[in-house]
């Protein structure tokens, strides 16, 4: 997969020989993300939104048999909001607005069905939250692995 930041930039190359051994595509799923050659991230929304489809029904009938509201909460958390969220860091910047909205739409489903009661909740916070808890992790742990990638520090003089 060839990456280009813009179909100018696309025009100006000269094309790349085909070598008969190297299949080339135009999507890469890495480490459960799917990127597009394009850095679309509406095939990865859809992929997300369909397994978050299936879990609120599945979360739906287990409500249907009793489970109670805090229990059903802490499940809607660790199996559709956790996959709506996953590696978003490396996706959200590259999601449209529409992406977005897909993704806010299953947060405001679950509210409605009963699913989880934090009815102010968006999804642009909850990424928000795990990019600055990444941020943060790098900042402070000098031996992560994205820590050499920082600037160096400034000696701030009084």
């Amino acid at each position: 997969m060839i990456v280009f930041s813009g179909s100018a930039a696309k025009k100006t190359h000269a094309p790349i020989p085909v070598i008969n051994e190297i299949v080339r595509v135009d999507s890469l799923k890495i480490l459960g993300v799917e990127f597009r050659d394009d850095l679309s991230m509406s095939a990865h929304v859809k992929n997300v939104l369909q397994a978050a489809s299936q879990s609120m029904y599945a979360l739906k009938i287990i409500k249907a048999h009793g489970l109670d509201d805090q229990s059903l909460s802490m499940l809607f958390n660790a199996l559709v909001l956790s996959r709506l969220t996953y590696a978003s860091p490396a996706w959200r910047g590259f999601a449209n607005k529409s992406d977005i909205a897909a993704l806010q739409a299953i947060i405001n489903r679950a509210v409605r069905w009963g699913q989880w009661n934090d009815r102010g909740s968006n999804i642009e916070g909850f990424c928000a939250k795990l990019e600055t808890k990444l941020f943060t992790s790098i900042l402070n742990d000098p031996h992560h692995v994205l820590h050499q990638f920082l600037p160096p520090r400034e000696n701030k003089q009084a």
